[in-house]
């Protein structure tokens, strides 16, 4: 019983490191996105975070040839239960 609530507990604290690092990623990312205010840069931003995940090929599977943009990242990364990140 205890090795079980041990592992839960290991689980559980990994999990949460992974989303803290998903929203740190993201937090710097859209912080950056404000300060600059380049028009059509918004595709470019994101391809690197796909990049560092890990997840540009299972974003192109799941949305085909839409643009990369923050409409489309955030909830791709946040919400898309497909998306594992290797973090």
């Amino acid at each position: 019983m205890l090795s079980r609530m041990a592992e839960a507990l290991y689980w559980m604290a990994r999990y949460l490191e992974r989303v803290d690092n998903v929203a740190r990623l993201m937090e710097i990312n859209l912080l950056h996105l404000v300060e600059t205010q380049e028009a059509g840069l918004d595709g470019d931003q994101w391809q690197p975070y796909l990049d560092i995940s890990g997840s540009g090929p299972l974003f192109q599977e799941l949305r085909g040839s839409t643009p990369i943009s923050k409409e489309t990242a955030v909830p791709f990364f946040t919400q898309e239960n497909a998306n594992l990140m290797p973090f």
